[in-house]
C-alpha cells in the first residue's frame, strides 16, 4: 500500500477491520490518529500502522497527532526564518513524521 495517499473513512476502517461507525466515534474522542482537511476525515495508513502496532490506545492517537501537529510547526517556522522558500513535498513530510513517530514511541 501506498503510505503517502491518505484514506476516506471507510478505507479506514477496511484497514483497520473496524466498522465505519467505530472510526466515526474514535474520531469524535481523538482515540484515532486523523486529519480533518475541508471538512474530510481523512486518515494516513503509516500513522495507522504505527497507532495499531502500538496497542491502537487512546494515548498513542494523541501521541501521534501531537508530533504532526509539533513536526509542521517546526518545519513552517524553519521555513520562515530562514528566509528561504522551502518546498517539501508531501512524501518528504510524511516520512519525516513517521520517522519522528516510530522514534519517539521506541521510547516509551
Amino acid at each position: 500500500m501506498n503510505t503517502n495517499v491518505y484514506l476516506t473513512s471507510a478505507e479506514a476502517a477496511e484497514y483497520t477491520r473496524f466498522r465505519q461507525q467505530t472510526i466515526y466515534d474514535m474520531v469524535k474522542l481523538n482515540r484515532i490518529p486523523h486529519i480533518k482537511a475541508r471538512k474530510k476525515l481523512l486518515f494516513n495508513p503509516a500513522e495507522l500502522e504505527i497507532w495499531l502496532n502500538n496497542g491502537a490506545t487512546d494515548e498513542v492517537a494523541k501521541s501521534i497527532m501531537n508530533a504532526r501537529r509539533h513536526i509542521s510547526t517546526a518545519l513552517l517556522e524553519v521555513a520562515t526564518n530562514s528566509k528561504t522558500v522551502a518546498i517539501c513535498s508531501d512524501v518528504d513530510i510524511h516520512s519525516i513524521i513517521e520517522q519522528t513517530l516510530k522514534t519517539f514511541l521506541e521510547t516509551k
